[in-house]
């Protein structure tokens, strides 16, 4: 299916060696938009502010950053402060690694991260900047926000060690999927997985992702992802006052890719 939407797709590398695929530009049938790799210092900080406007109402973000003991508490400031640092530093370092893909300057953004073994020995974890704020970030959180992220991070790690095992770094990953709300509805995001899954494809790779959002499942079923894990949050805190909802973890299979001109 995904190969009759493609119009033309700009890669370097493709999978005819051990080499991972690069896609520089991919454009789809229709009106779809053009998808390209991030790389301006000006495209990194639209991009950063469509992740903080698309993130604001996410149920995982604000189960984890919006616990009871951080109202009107300076602390959070701090700590939110931090955070915003560390995500805009570590935007910026995925895209130095070619690893962002973006619509219009930015109003949308996959983060994705390649099979460990396509690009040759691990690089390292990032520049000293993620390094120093990433313990910064848990030093200014709050104790209702530390055994938040413990529980999201140990039923993740629970549901990866189970469905994903030994073969977790060979496969793609789709990390974040973003678009600015005032410009969704129009396509963005469904050319970033289209994309994605082209770079997958060509590698004959599976890709995995988490799912946030309930109401996002059926939008990535539609590009082949299936749900093996539905993973439950908030029901093992006793502050947590509204329902415990499920994020999921997704996996999409490979498909033949059928040739197409390089340009």
């Amino acid at each position: 299916m995904a190969a009759t939407l493609l119009r033309e797709l700009v890669y370097k590398d493709i999978a005819r060696t051990s080499a991972l695929p690069r896609l520089e530009k991919a454009k789809f049938t229709g009106d779809g938009p053009e998808v390209e790799l991030l790389k301006s210092e000006e495209d990194i900080a639209r991009a950063f502010m469509t992740e903080t406007e698309a993130m604001r109402n996410d149920p995982l973000s604000k189960y984890i950053f919006d616990p009871p003991d951080t109202q009107k508490s300076w602390r959070h400031d701090v700590y939110m402060r931090v955070l915003r640092m560390r995500e805009a530093a570590l935007l910026k370092h995925r895209a130095q690694l070619d690893q962002v893909l973006q619509v219009y300057h930015g109003d949308a953004i996959a983060v994705f991260i390649p099979p460990a073994d396509a690009n040759g020995p691990p690089k390292p974890s990032g520049p000293w900047l993620i390094r120093f704020l990433s313990p910064l970030a848990i030093l200014t959180s709050s104790p209702q926000q530390r055994r938040r992220i413990k529980e999201v991070e140990s039923k993740l790690i629970a549901a990866e060690n189970e469905h994903l095992g030994d073969k977790k770094d060979e496969l793609f990953l789709l990390g974040l999927l973003v678009t600015h709300p005032a410009y969704q509805g129009r396509g963005y995001g469904s050319a970033l997985v289209k994309a994605l899954a082209w770079m997958a494809d060509a590698a004959e790779r599976p890709t995995w992702l988490i799912s946030s959002n309930v109401i996002n499942k059926e939008f990535y079923e539609s590009f082949g992802y299936k749900s093996v894990a539905d993973i439950v949050i908030g029901d093992e805190d006793p502050d947590y006052d509204d329902e415990p909802f499920v994020i999921s973890l997704m996996i999409r299979q490979p498909e033949k890719v059928f040739p197409v001109d390089e340009k």
